[in-house]
């Protein structure tokens, strides 16, 4: 039989040095009262609510017990297309945006406990059926809703549970360069950035000169940058609207991502070719040989964990001296799934100042610095088959293959959530 479990990390604060931190891992199944056992995401909201994307509704958890809305229960019911709910997204305002699998999306008035039917009043009046393949909430109370075929909404979190403030934007309206949109940025003045296969149409003061496809856009400083369809290097000129391309070193791959650094005036840009750190000021390049970086993050002493899952290995580099080293993993906790999903991976440490570091398809580490080594975690320490497996997606969900056990422990933890997605 399969069991099905969503499990929260509660990392516990201890006083004495171990090998392993020690963990509080709880389960919540559907004889805890989650009303699927497949989960596909979830978020907490600021009241501290916990909500899940279910194949049978919205659950949300408050600590205590589940409560389920879909069809069936909400006072309002008959208004999801299917129950199944694939991803959840909370909106300025406290509300949580429902996208279902068959393309379609809701809003979920968390005050009313109800769902609102947000597309089928304007897919009258365009006379096109949306089907849905990205949202993009954005912090001003905007939420961007991309369409297969191009016809894009901007959807205004509040006004539109009283019909009012959706926009159509496609290219035939005349208020977007293109009909396909690569990402929607908001920058520091609220303008939204709306990169399309041709060309930026910015939704807000700022006017761009140019027509030229861009996939990747980083604010810092209050100054622009992007990569460009082509894998060039870029600044927006405030003063003139005019997109101006920064001569990179030569590259013989691909730019795979557009960062932050450890400074505010410096970015990070992921290669093939390996990792390049940009200094703002000087209009500078220094070059780290780690290729392929997926993810990094850079800890409290000045460490940056560099992740390359599809190589198996980590490399941490210092900050400062730019000097590596390599830690690589055996392949043998490699998670399967049948989907092939791509994953991502990220890191973080904990009140205790433990490293953790999630490694798509490989499981679960942390870092023990008495060895200089990462390790699996594992939850049975005398048993070192009880690994923590698991995968999280691209549109960040945790997909968890095996477990073992309940450990409970008697101090009060802190909690860490995580975008989640459960199979076993």
């Amino acid at each position: 039989m399969r069991y099905l479990y969503i499990i929260l990390f509660l990392f516990v604060l201890q006083g004495r040095s171990l090998a392993q931190p020690i963990c509080n891992i709880e389960h919540y199944s559907t004889s805890s009262g989650l009303s699927q056992g497949f989960v596909e995401s979830m978020l907490q909201d600021r009241n501290g609510l916990f909500w899940f994307a279910t194949w049978n509704g919205l659950d949300c958890y408050d600590g205590y017990s589940f409560t389920n809305y879909n069809n069936q229960s909400t006072k309002h019911g008959g208004i999801l297309s299917t129950n199944r709910i694939t991803n959840i997204y909370q909106t300025k305002c406290g509300d949580i945006w429902c996208w279902t699998y068959d393309g379609n999306i809701y809003l979920f008035d968390i005050r009313k406990k109800c769902f609102i039917d947000i597309l089928t009043k304007v897919e009258k009046e365009i006379k096109h059926k949306i089907h849905v393949v990205a949202v993009i909430p954005l912090h001003k109370g905007v939420t961007w809703v991309i369409d297969a075929d191009g016809y894009n909404l901007r959807i205004d979190d509040v006004l539109c549970k009283e019909g009012k403030g959706i926009t159509l934007y496609n290219s035939d309206n005349k208020n977007l360069k293109g009909d396909k949109i690569f990402t929607v940025y908001q920058d520091i003045d609220g303008d939204e950035w709306v990169l399309t296969d041709r060309g930026i149409t910015v939704v807000g003061k700022k006017n761009v000169k140019s027509d030229l496809p861009f996939r990747r856009i980083k604010e810092r400083n209050k100054d622009i940058y992007l990569i460009s369809a082509s894998d060039k290097f870029a600044k927006y000129d405030r003063q003139s609207n005019d997109i101006h391309f920064i001569e990179m070193p030569s590259l013989s791959g691909d730019i795979i991502n557009l960062s932050g650094w450890k400074d505010e005036d410096e970015l990070g840009i992921s290669t093939t070719d390996g990792f390049y750190i940009y200094s703002i000021p000087k209009d500078s390049f220094r070059k780290i040989d780690v290729t392929s970086v997926e993810y990094y993050y850079i800890d409290k002493k000045g460490f940056c964990w560099m992740i390359q899952s599809s190589e198996n290995k980590v490399v941490r580099v210092d900050t400062k001296t730019l000097e590596t080293k390599v830690y690589n993993f055996a392949t043998t906790h490699y998670v399967e799934r049948g989907d092939k999903r791509r994953g991502r991976s990220f890191a973080f440490e904990d009140k205790n100042g433990n490293l953790w570091i999630m490694i798509s398809r490989l499981g679960m580490y942390f870092y023990n610095a008495e060895e200089d080594k990462l390790e699996p975690y594992l939850l049975n320490d005398s048993d070192p088959d009880s690994y923590f497996a698991f995968l999280l997606s691209a549109d960040g969900c945790l997909i968890v293959r095996k477990t073992y056990g309940l450990r409970q422990t008697t101090e009060l933890p802190k909690l860490y959530s995580f975008q989640t997605s459960l199979i076993l």
